[in-house]
């Protein structure tokens, strides 16, 4: 079994975000998103999302390519 994983802030989804989730499906049996909480904690130079975190897991769950989300809490 492929498994594929990627990780990121996906803060405001666009075209190119759901063409490499499409492409990640095809290519993996079981596709898992793992999403920061907020990247500027751990790298500063990073902006902070404009959207919550529920915003943006709502949007990551509507999205049929992503078998699986999950959070990681940027301490």
């Amino acid at each position: 079994m492929k498994k594929g994983f990627i990780a990121g802030n996906f803060d405001v989804i666009h075209p190119g975000y759901v063409k490499m989730f499409k492409e990640c499906n095809i290519n993996c049996d079981h596709f898992t998103v793992l999403l920061h909480s907020d990247p500027s904690i751990e790298r500063p130079e990073k902006l902070k999302p404009i959207l919550t975190l529920d915003e943006r897991i709502e949007v990551l769950s509507s999205i049929k390519y992503i078998d699986l989300s999950l959070i990681h809490i940027s301490e």
